[in-house]
């Protein structure tokens, strides 16, 4: 309710904390709500009665993170619902590719194994 009687640049300043706010475990408030099973409920609300710029504003910061919304189990509703108003694309965007692990790296190299593994 807040943010419907709010003024746009109060909604505004809500968007920007909610995009700035980063939790504990490194992710944005916005993300973080969106990926929540009530958080996106409100979130859902909010977009509903964002302007254009907000709308852009929510869409700009949820895209990085879209690949991993859509296998959240509430996030996946939210991002349906930007598709279908058209706000993104519905084809499937890869991951962002991960640095390879140092225990990866640590491991030996295939030539280091013995060829004859019996006893």
């Amino acid at each position: 309710k807040m943010f419907e009687y709010a003024s746009p640049a109060v909604r505004i300043a809500l968007l920007e904390e909610l995009t700035m706010h980063q939790r504990e475990d490194g992710v944005s408030g916005l993300v973080g709500a969106v990926m929540d099973q009530y958080g996106n409920y409100v979130m859902q609300k909010i977009f509903d009665l964002c302007d254009e710029n907000q709308r852009q504003l929510v869409v700009e910061h949820l895209k990085p993170n879209v690949h991993y919304l859509r296998r959240a189990p509430f996030g996946k509703h939210f991002v349906t619902r930007l598709e279908k108003q058209g706000c993104l694309s519905a084809t499937p965007q890869a991951p962002p590719q991960a640095p390879p692990s140092p225990i990866i790296n640590k491991m030996p190299s295939p030539q280091t194994y013995p060829v004859n593994m019996r006893n």
